[in-house]
């Protein structure tokens, strides 16, 4: 016996150290990213602030990206581009208002104050804004809320359930407006902001008689590396582009902070991200298939045993943990499977290990007994009186009744006659299912009775027995 309880023990410390080592080494795989992340010089925050997506986007709706003023300005204004980001301060490279009445197409997003670079269509910029309730806003900050209220139908919000901002502002003038050339027109709205304001424009849109076009947007950030993928914004970026673009190519030219800018092709940054953190690796595991997840696990366990992460961590372990820890995890663990395995004994070997000589109780049905001997004859007592009642309804035992209650009319009103199926159902799961140390002296009186009203429903005549219902 000492030397099972031993072995036991052993097996379980053993799978207990296994999960330990596979669960940190996935940490450890992890480590080789972080220490690649800091050999590069390129900042996290340049990323987060460029605009690197949206010119990918431009690239793929035809739109040629141009780094030379003078070659954009030489374009027919109908077959060009003009995107401002940011600050609109600077000087425009052209006279929005001339642009515009060539045909030319315009997106203006900025979140700082500017009331001049849009003032041909009667639109103003204004910076800083806060939501006046946390269920509108990103990640529980009160200045960037999303914006949801927008007019589903239009071409640049078709499938954009949401917006989310960072930090944005918000558009002011004569919105909405026409005029016989042109026509301005508001399509999204920001959220109730505290204070309260009468303006809560967020998107707006021109458009004029010579195909002249622009998108005027309160925040700039919706379109950078950082934002693009919250939300709905990527796919705002290319509805935006191709309601600009009218289904004709165009040079574009992006204007950041008053500066031209041509931004390279993100597969070309020779950086790494920071590693994600712990949780969101558990939270992208989760939504991985099985399959897909089986293959990640047989990854990280060869790059565990290729690197020989299982022993440098057993050595680490060991160097670290005391001797007097150590033996007295192992005489826990020990002392649990042998509980552990006395349990699982006295439950297969119940009649034996709960004896006169272990209890000395003496039962209230008389006599001297187990307490297992006890239910097992309570038990008895129950199967009995339903196989009686069975016997003289329907001529056959509980045994040979597999489909019990099956068979059985009740013709009594609808409530005792869903109470009586509801009651022989729940005896005869109970007595084909139950263990036998689950009858009670009061399961036992409540069986008897049942059956006494069977019995008594049967005598008056309101219950019968269909043989042909019951298989032979």
């Amino acid at each position: 016996m000492t030397r099972q309880s031993n072995w036991i023990a052993c097996a379980v410390v053993f799978r207990a150290a296994c999960l330990c080592i596979i669960a940190s080494a996935a940490v450890y795989a992890f480590a080789p990213i972080e220490c690649l992340a800091q050999q590069f010089e390129v900042p996290e925050d340049q990323w987060k602030r460029g605009y690197h997506g949206l010119t990918m986007i431009c690239r793929s709706l035809e739109l040629d990206v141009q780094s030379d003023l003078a070659t954009w300005q030489n374009t027919r204004a109908d077959n060009s581009l003009l995107i401002m980001l940011g600050s609109l301060r600077g000087r425009s490279p052209v006279d929005l208002g001339e642009y515009l009445e060539k045909g030319g197409a315009a997106l203006l997003a900025s979140d700082r104050n500017d009331s001049r670079t849009a003032s041909t269509f009667g639109i103003g910029f204004s910076a800083g804004v806060q939501a006046a309730s946390t269920r509108d806003v990103f990640r529980n900050h009160l200045d960037c809320p999303i914006v949801t209220d927008r007019v589903a139908s239009h071409p640049v919000l078709r499938g954009v359930e949401s917006i989310v901002t960072n930090r944005p502002g918000r558009l002011f003038g004569h919105i909405p407006s026409e005029t016989s050339f042109q026509r301005v027109r508001s399509i999204a709205s920001l959220p109730r902001l505290r204070p309260r304001t009468t303006s809560r424009n967020f998107l707006a849109t021109v458009e004029n008689r010579a195909g002249g076009r622009a998108l005027c947007m309160a925040d700039q950030s919706v379109f950078s590396n950082q934002m693009l993928m919250h939300g709905d914004n990527a796919l705002l970026a290319i509805r935006t582009l191709d309601w600009l673009r009218d289904g004709k190519p165009r040079k574009t030219l992006i204007v950041v902070n008053g500066q031209i800018t041509d931004p390279f092709d993100p597969s070309s940054i020779d950086m790494v991200l920071p590693p994600p953190t712990r949780q969101e690796v558990l939270e992208a595991l989760k939504t991985l298939p099985p399959d897909v997840l089986i293959d990640f696990g047989n990854v990280v366990a060869t790059v565990v045993e290729d690197e020989g992460m299982v022993n440098e961590f057993a050595s680490a372990v060991m160097r670290r943990l005391p001797v007097r820890t150590f033996n007295q995890i192992l005489i826990a663990l020990g002392t649990m499977t042998l509980f552990l395995v006395a349990g699982l004994t006295w439950i297969a070997r119940g009649s034996t290990l709960a004896s006169p000589s272990k209890f000395g109780k003496t039962n209230k049905r008389g006599g001297r007994g187990s307490l297992f001997q006890s239910a097992s004859e309570r038990k008895l007592a129950a199967e009995t009186a339903v196989d009686g009642f069975c016997t003289r309804v329907a001529g056959r035992s509980l045994t040979d009744w597999k489909d019990f209650p099956a068979g059985i009319t009740i013709t009594d009103t609808t409530d005792v006659a869903n109470a009586m199926e509801r009651s022989m159902n729940r005896i005869n799961q109970r007595l084909r299912s139950q263990l036998p140390w689950y009858w009670t002296r009061k399961r036992l009186i409540s069986i008897e009775q049942d059956v006494q009203h069977w019995e008594q429903l049967h005598a008056a005549g309101s219950l019968s027995y269909d043989s042909l219902e019951v298989p032979k």
